[in-house]
């Protein structure tokens, strides 16, 4: 089989992504599951026995209020939950056609990566419309933390939503529109 280069359109890219079983859960890397080439569970994927989540955040997706979003949702209407200890892959991918945005998860108000390697490359800059980038790291401290876009303005004007960290709980993502809610 001949490799295609991506869609330039970020929405055609995040389904080739997807649904292309660019990558797979086979084993312990990947970025999501599919299920007869449709996607499974588009933001989040998760393989216990890796201790792995694989997320997906689209970065001012059409769905939501505006475009200040992550998965459709701002301002703290959703929450991602993972295990303590687990990986954490993260695919980042900017849905306007307009303005730069970035993920990041920091400490509540923070501005600073809360792990090592929990946000983009340059996220006060951020991507052009329709760049994407990825970053793993592991989740190796419980709390509350955030999933926000480090631009300027953008968290101000609702740009974040929630990140926790707990030991003992299934990885989960809540209040993403048009998603299932648990993986």
């Amino acid at each position: 089989m001949t490799a295609r280069p991506l869609p330039r359109s970020p929405r055609l890219r995040a389904a080739a992504l997807v649904a292309g079983g660019a990558v797979t859960l086979a084993g312990c890397t990947g970025n999501a599951a599919t299920t007869q080439g449709k996607p499974a569970r588009p933001y989040l994927t998760a393989k216990a026995s890796c201790r792995t989540v694989h997320l997906m955040l689209l970065a001012g997706a059409p769905e939501g209020p505006g475009r200040f979003n992550f998965n459709g949702a701002s301002a703290g209407r959703m929450t991602v939950t993972v295990p303590l200890g687990w990986h954490v892959d993260v695919l980042c991918l900017n849905y306007s056609s307009e303005l730069s945005h970035s993920c990041a998860i920091v400490p509540p108000h923070g501005e600073h990566a809360a792990f090592s390697g929990s946000e983009i490359k340059n996220p006060f800059r951020g991507l052009r419309p329709g760049q994407s980038a990825a970053f793993s790291f592991t989740a190796s401290k419980v709390g509350n933390f955030q999933i926000v876009c480090l631009v300027a303005g953008h968290r101000d004007a609702g740009m974040w939503d929630r990140f926790v960290v707990r030991p003992h709980v299934r990885p989960s993502i809540k209040g993403a529109i048009g998603v299932p809610t648990e993986p």
